[in-house]
């Protein structure tokens, strides 16, 4: 299972940490006949973990298509900045400007100058920091037959010179803003460099340019960088502001005074804001940088650190980076909402009625808190009788989530719990135990194991390791997590599957805390998922009760302890230890005699 977080961008950076997740692809980069007829570019949005355009899909899976045929229209959340207008008028280069040395393409064009990718051979115009350049952008015939069906793209290439030249304080880190203001509806963006035209990366924000004297705006596209690559391209051309492009209405021969435009081109040292005030470190906070200067001087270091933490609001990216630093302290306190709320350190599922839906009581809860989504209470099977709890996808796929509340931020800790797989069961089924969990809010992965009828096996998704999967029998898994060591082992029917470290992520694009936030018992709803059930699950201090029933140490459960546990019988006391209250009820009662009875026998 993979559920990406739904976090908004509204700039897409290289800096490590941040997904840079859109790619350019030119369906012809250059045409046979070399007329100079625009490749058709395409953007692809490759969803890495963060939400575009409202939508949460997978991994993986592409979203977006051609620019000009699909790039967002209108935006009300800031993605990349767009800058919308329409009108035509004109615009002079004024005093100062750099000429583009192309002359306004006209039918039947070849353009030699700087028409990048869509040239043979590729070819581009110079950049330079600070310079205005002064251009043209057109639409021509490439075919003869009177219709204009090109228009004139112009790439401008900023070299790997001149971004090293621009990082004056060789901090690695350097900002990007290309301003176009044209006298049509224009398009900028930026490109990394490529030179054969194979693949090229989208880094950046897109602009969209207004005509500029109908009162439109000038375009704005923004660009972070924390390393000097081989140059990168400044793209402009023509494009309506709903995002189609442009390819009439603004040929040379018929419109000669609405072709004009000028690009500025910025290079900006962004400062990285660690003043006090700036807001705390522990926490996400609307500014950037932190209000302790050490702390966020190694949070924005490009040497294991995110620089954009000092030029963007300080996100939950910053806060986990501190906190994995160790200027920060993880804090262990209730997650929002289950303040007050008591989470029993051991869970038998047999307080609660048949066929009820565990939401709500003892931190369980749907995933988002969602109540349809959610396991169900079940006397068809237990490990201690009489209930135990089942995970499926009829009616829907089932997510039950008990978050835990209590101080799990250092120490060596053993999660346990049984589960029984039928013979016949078909599907996928899932166990995950993350550090970090809060409803409509930030996740973060440490185990996510997979029950796979398909092929008859128990995989550890992170490190697709794999045990056969036994079904028809209660099978104890565990899970060891020291988190003094930053590590965790796994066990399936007592043999090892596999061990990483706690706080490393396959799914958040950022470290994990050292934190025990939740355990999610899930069913995968593609192909469906039968039932599956769980029992007896604990979360106890490493080595502190290996067999909690054995009163006496003696290796077994046995008379001795039923006899303590008969003695101990009612309300618990007011102060001392209650050892034979095992459900945390501060009674013992039938419920902690059943627990012992299903421990009879030889320890583990």
């Amino acid at each position: 299972m993979s559920r990406p977080t739904l976090q908004r961008l509204a700039r897409l950076s290289l800096v490590p940490g941040i997904c840079t997740a859109l790619a350019l692809v030119a369906g012809a980069y250059a045409n046979p006949d070399n007329t100079g007829k625009d490749a058709s570019v395409a953007v692809q949005a490759v969803d890495t973990g963060n939400e575009l355009s409202g939508a949460n899909p997978s991994p993986g899976k592409v979203i977006g298509g051609a620019l000009g045929s699909r790039l967002p229209g209108p935006r009300a959340d800031g993605f990349g900045g767009l800058i919308l207008a329409g009108g035509q008028c004109e615009n002079d280069c004024g005093v100062g400007g750099a000429p583009e040395g192309e002359v306004c393409a006209g039918d039947n064009y070849v353009d030699a100058t700087n028409g990048g990718c869509n040239s043979v051979p590729s070819v581009f115009g110079d950049a330079f920091c600070g310079v205005i350049i002064c251009g043209t952008s057109s639409n021509f015939d490439t075919t003869g037959d009177g219709q204009s069906n090109s228009r004139d793209t112009d790439w401008y290439l900023i070299s790997a010179a001149e971004l090293a030249a621009a990082d004056t304080d060789n901090n690695g880190v350097v900002q990007f803003q290309a301003t176009l203001t044209s006298e049509f509806d224009g398009v900028t963006f930026f490109i990394a460099f490529d030179p054969d035209c194979g693949s090229l990366a989208f880094p950046g924000s897109i602009g969209f340019s207004g005509a500029s004297c109908a009162g439109g705006e000038p375009a704005v596209a923004t660009l972070i960088l924390d390393e000097h690559p081989a140059g990168v391209v400044v793209f402009v051309s023509t494009g309506n502001p709903d995002g189609t492009p442009i390819f009439a209405g603004f040929e040379c021969t018929n419109n000669p005074a609405l072709n004009d435009y000028t690009l500025l081109i910025e290079c900006i040292e962004p400062p990285l804001d660690c003043a006090p005030g700036s807001g705390p470190c522990g926490e996400p906070n609307g500014s950037p940088g932190c209000e302790d200067p050490e702390c966020c001087k190694l949070v924005c270091d490009l040497d294991g650190g995110d620089p954009n933490c000092c030029i963007e609001p300080w996100s939950q990216i910053c806060v986990n980076l501190a906190i994995q630093l160790g200027c920060v302290a993880e804090p262990c306190v209730p997650p929002k909402g289950l303040e007050g709320v008591s989470v029993p350190s051991s869970e038998d599922f047999d307080s609660y009625a048949n066929g009820m839906l565990l939401v709500g009581v003892n931190g369980w809860g749907g995933w988002d808190d969602v109540p349809g989504v959610i396991a169900t209470v079940s006397d068809v099977v237990s490990h201690s009788p009489p209930h135990s709890v089942l995970i499926d996808t009829i009616p829907s796929n089932d997510d039950a989530v008990q978050q835990y509340v209590g101080a799990y931020c250092e120490g060596q800790w053993t999660y346990t719990i049984w589960q029984f797989i039928p013979s016949d069961f078909v599907g996928t089924s899932y166990f995950i135990l993350l550090n970090t969990y809060q409803d409509n809010g930030p996740k973060n992965w440490s185990t996510q194991v997979q029950f796979r009828a398909s092929d008859g096996v128990v995989e550890w998704d992170f490190e697709a390791e794999q045990l056969p999967l036994i079904t028809n029998q209660w099978v104890e898994i565990r899970v060891e997590i020291n988190l003094d060591t930053d590590s965790q082992q796994f066990f399936y029917d007592g043999v090892q599957l596999g061990t990483r470290l706690w706080t490393d992520n396959n799914f958040q694009g950022g470290p994990g805390v050292l934190n025990i936030r939740a355990v999610d018992l899930y069913a995968n709803t593609p192909g469906g998922a039968s039932v599956v059930y769980y029992d007896d699950a604990s979360l106890v201090p490493a080595g502190g009760e290996p067999c909690p029933a054995d009163f006496d140490n003696s290796g077994a459960v046995d008379v001795k302890d039923l006899l303590f546990l008969l003695g101990a019988w009612g309300p618990c006391p007011k102060q001392g230890d209650c050892p034979a209250d095992f459900d945390d009820s501060n009674a013992v009662d039938v419920k902690d005699l059943l627990f012992l009875l299903g421990a009879w026998g030889p320890c583990p």
